[in-house]
């Protein structure tokens, strides 16, 4: 003893040198990283169990020069840089696939600031992060673009070309506004964005699921049915558009004007209703006209005269089929 310090002796030295390292050995982790691509083990780090895996990836990061991006795997699924040894249940040693991978930064395209970063892997498509900013935008007005260049959303970085840092662009695209009506029930039902050029069907449908209507349907748009195949460009649509959602039991006819050879409007009547509802119809919009005269009118179809008793079921009729008013004038608007 020399005043306070003890000296230690070269036997007490190691052996508490060993005790310490034991201790270490038994609150950590011995990683080894595998290459996906040679599928060789290119680097080993032990790391304990209350670190985060960020230093693994800022070693082995160093060790390949700072210059690559990659993504740690275990076991299939993503090392985050926040997680450690003992969030991931690792055992006391453990292999992590390296994958290859492209740091993305997403730049907003009016605020032009970066609002988005992350790693990706090189051979994921950008489906994924597109529906991610979708999320956080809250819109779907907008396309990826790099180097000028539409990015499509099957693309991966590794189809594009990309390596290691690129920067994307939030690119606005045209849309339209729609409102889904419910042809049994007043009121308006979900209100949505959809890109002019995006066929519709797929979305219908599935705004049609959150409505919970019940039995078949189809969707029109200004009396006409919408195809699988139609756009809002396809229809020419205004950047405000309403479609109506008609029950399968409906169908669609025209009301023919035979002074103008033109359609006067069109109207979905239930299969299975009578013709009396079209007649009132008819009067209501005659007695609109102040001053017209108040003379009989009837309604034909394929020459034949429509009685108030009949269907469009019991005439045969379809979509598209055209109604002749006698006296067109007595209900023009």
């Amino acid at each position: 003893m020399v005043g306070n310090l003890s000296v230690m002796s070269g036997g007490g030295f190691a052996k508490a040198l060993s005790s310490v390292k034991g201790l270490f050995v038994k609150n950590s982790v011995l990683v080894h990283i595998r290459d996906v691509q040679s599928g060789d083990i290119e680097f080993t780090f032990r790391l304990r169990r209350s670190h985060k895996m960020q230093r693994v990836y800022d070693a082995f990061r160093g060790r390949r020069g700072g210059e690559d991006s990659f993504i740690l795997k275990l076991d299939g699924r993503r090392v985050a840089k926040g997680h450690t040894p003992d969030s991931l249940g690792m055992s006391d040693s453990v292999v992590l696939s390296c994958v290859p991978a492209v740091k993305v930064e997403i730049r907003n395209f009016r605020t032009q600031k970066i609002e988005l970063s992350f790693d990706m892997e090189s051979n994921n498509t950008f489906h994924l992060k597109h529906n991610m900013c979708v999320k956080m935008c809250g819109t779907t007005a907008f396309d990826f673009s790099w180097r000028g260049r539409k990015v499509k959303l099957r693309d991966s970085p590794s189809s594009l070309g990309m390596k290691n840092h690129v920067e994307l662009t939030t690119a606005p695209v045209p849309v339209v506004r729609i409102i889904i009506k419910d042809n049994e029930r007043p009121g308006n039902g979900p209100k949505f964005l959809v890109r002019r050029c995006q066929k519709l069907s797929k979305i219908l449908y599935q705004k049609y699921n959150e409505m919970k209507k019940d039995g078949s349907f189809f969707f029109t748009y200004d009396g006409h049915k919408i195809s699988l195949d139609e756009t809002p460009d396809s229809l020419v649509m205004n950047d405000r558009a309403e479609i109506i959602c008609v029950p399968s039991s409906h169908v669609i006819i025209d009301i023919f004007n035979v002074e103008t050879q033109k359609v006067q409007w069109v109207n979905t009547i239930n299969s299975s209703s009578q013709f009396q509802l079209l007649y009132k119809y008819c009067e209501d919009k005659r007695s609109q006209h102040k001053g017209k005269s108040r003379s009989c009118f009837y309604l034909e179809f394929n020459g034949s005269r429509i009685n108030h008793d009949d269907t469009p079921h019991s005439l045969g009729m379809g979509d598209g089929d055209r109604i002749v008013v006698s006296s067109i004038r007595l209900i023009q608007s």
